[in-house]
């Protein structure tokens, strides 16, 4: 029997392992045991990309491509004499066409449930007016890490969902993703200072960043230094909160900092919006208070 070596990289240090030849041509003679795999181009996608747990996705790779320790997969491999099903004594167990065409069926359900889903929740969470006289500020930003560059933008909205500002700034030599947060977080509260409101609701998508503002104690971590400045400028308000927000709710000053990202400038726009937003998105979809 003639025997395939497999390996990666070069012979010296390498893991190889033996595939006995006429054992590979049978499974390659074997296109049923792939039929579902081959049947969707977008299977695996679709699979990895569900919400569920790891060992059912798993599950349904393994049917997928017929490797479940079946009675017929294990008298294929010579490792049991018979094939025929313990429970009904009358065919061979095996997954078989009805298997896999039910597996294939169920996870058509299971993307037109997930996109049912994905629709009521971008239906169900919006931007949310702020109450009478507080000013939100939503923030975001976009990094770069090729070029270690970021942009943050920037939407402030009164409690009739009206733009206030829109900004965007260009920063360079940013280090990570984090930085660029917390560098967004800490424009979106200077640029409250600076316009003299005393009541503000920083809202941003970024779950660390929101986390760290809201207790005063000593920021250790790589971001500190933006985490005490942004502490140190709360004591100018009168009344300030930090929320945490879905990227849906965010959408604004999401968009902001990543399309002005490629073009690298700061710009702010007093009373107005930038004319790539939507003007039904840029007066909010809520005017409910939080």
């Amino acid at each position: 029997m003639k025997i395939f070596w497999y390996g990666v990289g070069s012979l010296r240090g390498s893991s190889l392992f033996a595939v006995p030849t006429n054992y590979y041509k049978k499974n390659l003679e074997d296109p049923t045991a792939y039929a579902l795999q081959t049947r969707s181009s977008v299977f695996y996608k679709l699979l990895w990309n569900l919400d569920l747990p790891g060992k059912i996705k798993i599950t349904i790779w393994k049917i997928s491509w017929n490797y479940l320790p079946t009675l017929a997969n294990l008298k294929f491999k010579k490792l049991v004499t018979t094939s025929c099903c313990p429970r009904c004594a009358s065919a061979e167990e095996s997954i078989g066409k009805d298997t896999a065409n039910f597996v294939s069926k169920y996870m058509e359900e299971l993307k037109g449930l997930e996109e049912n889903i994905c629709t009521k929740r971008r239906e169900d969470v919006s931007w949310k007016a702020p109450p009478s006289s507080v000013i939100k500020i939503n923030f975001d930003s976009a990094f770069d890490g090729r070029r270690f560059r970021s942009m943050s933008g920037m939407v402030a909205r009164d409690a009739r969902g009206t733009v206030l500002f829109t900004r965007t700034s260009f920063h360079e030599r940013v280090v990570s993703a984090f930085v660029a947060e917390a560098l967004a977080c800490q424009l979106a509260v200077s640029t409250g200072f600076d316009k003299g409101w005393i009541r503000v609701i920083i809202e941003g998508d970024s779950l660390t960043t929101v986390k760290k503002c809201k207790p005063l104690k000593l920021d250790k971590s790589h971001i500190g230094v933006f985490i005490r400045n942004i502490q140190q400028m709360k004591s100018n308000f009168q009344e300030i909160s930090f929320n945490h927000v879905p990227r849906s709710t965010n959408e604004l000053a999401h968009a902001l900092a990543t399309k002005m990202l490629k073009g690298g400038k700061s710009i702010y726009l007093e009373g107005k919006a930038f004319s790539f937003m939507d003007p039904r998105t840029t007066m909010g979809r809520s005017r409910e208070p939080d």
